[in-house]
């Protein structure tokens, strides 16, 4: 088996994650006071918190919706089972590799080497979720900006720094996904480019012409599968409800943290805080810790009690991040680790899969 379906995490990025983490506390010492958020915890409402972890799951199923409403339009039916237990699979290594694109790749690659499906379409069909999913994120922070300044004429510049950094790497990486997908001959030249630099490391002592047409072939494909999905707009309108869905499941599991700590937010805010932050909700242990502080930082800036600001984030990382990593791990554990004990078990038997055929 390939080393791409045992994701590790890296030294890196868990150096990264262990400094977030002590950053984050000593914030949470020094600015917030370890007594307020204790207090403040205390006051927990577990029947609302528990509501919070049924709608990520009901965040997740919406997802798995999209993605096969996706394959549907190119042609290809799977089960909703089969897109939600894939989903999961896709969170998992998400969470564990850093890039944002790594989770629906390997969720790609998967569905091809255990339904065999075709490559290209199927990469195609999670790049245009991802591209559905960058458009709500920069909807919500335009819509969040565009009601702070109206609401408080001002917004803390490196606060505004952080967000419109974060938003211009959303918005470079939307252009460069829509040029790449409309432009055969950029991606014939990217190919290229990749052929070169693998012939470099490995001096040639490889089938690079087996593997150009193999790519070229998945590249069409993709190409095809993207042209497809333009051409067909009102078979992209059950994924857009889907994904709106979806945003509001997470939403909903925003504001029910603060619910759960008997503090309601005005319609306004809750407009505000969830744009501004959405950009922030990043996957990955990478980002721990320090996705706390800016997140805290807002909410101190919206008059949000510092206590209750920072409590409602870790109520809310939790539900959405620690407790979709244990069921993730699960389902990767259950289909993908297992397929493998399971394979590597099993008498050795004609069983090759070539991804790059349609089934």
């Amino acid at each position: 088996m390939s080393s791409t379906a045992n994701p590790k995490l890296s030294k890196t990025v868990f150096l990264v994650s262990v400094i977030g983490l002590v950053a984050f506390v000593l914030y949470l010492y020094f600015f917030v006071g370890i007594p307020s958020f204790i207090s403040t915890f205390e006051k927990l409402n577990l029947w609302f918190y528990s509501l919070a972890f049924v709608l990520v799951v009901v965040s997740v199923f919406f997802h798995a919706l999209v993605w096969r409403s996706l394959l549907s339009n190119l042609s290809y039916s799977i089960k909703i089972r089969t897109a939600f237990w894939f989903s999961w699979i896709g969170i998992f290594v998400d969470n564990i590799v850093p890039g944002g694109l790594t989770g629906d790749l390997f969720k790609a690659y998967w569905l091809c080497k255990t339904e065999v499906h075709d490559t290209g379409k199927v990469v195609a069909s999670v790049i245009a979720h991802k591209i559905l999913i960058i458009m709500v994120i920069l909807s919500n922070t335009i819509l969040g900006l565009v009601l702070w300044i109206l609401s408080y004429g001002y917004l803390d510049l490196s606060i505004f720094g952080i967000i419109i950094g974060i938003s211009l790497i959303l918005i470079f990486t939307l252009v460069l996904i829509f040029y790449l997908s409309s432009n055969r001959r950029a991606t014939d030249k990217l190919l290229s480019w990749v052929i070169r630099l693998i012939n470099f490391l490995r001096r040639n002592k490889w089938d690079s012409a087996g593997f150009r047409s193999k790519m070229e072939k998945n590249l069409n494909d993709f190409h095809l599968g993207f042209v497809t999905l333009r051409s067909n707009p009102r078979g992209l309108l059950l994924p857009i409800v889907f994904v709106v869905l979806a945003w509001a499941s997470d939403m909903a599991v925003f504001i029910l943290c603060f619910m759960a700590l008997g503090y309601s937010l005005p319609a306004f805010k809750i407009l505000i805080a969830y744009a501004l932050t959405a950009t922030l909700l990043i996957e990955g242990v990478s980002f721990l810790g320090f996705n706390e502080i800016i997140r805290s930082s807002l909410f101190i800036a919206l008059g949000i009690p510092s206590g209750i600001g920072v409590t409602s984030i870790l109520l809310n990382r939790f539900a959405t991040f620690w407790f979709r990593m244990v069921v993730s791990y699960g389902v990767f554990h259950w289909k993908v680790l297992g397929h493998y004990t399971l394979t590597r078990s099993t008498p050795a038997v004609d069983k090759t899969c070539d991804c790059s055929e349609t089934s």
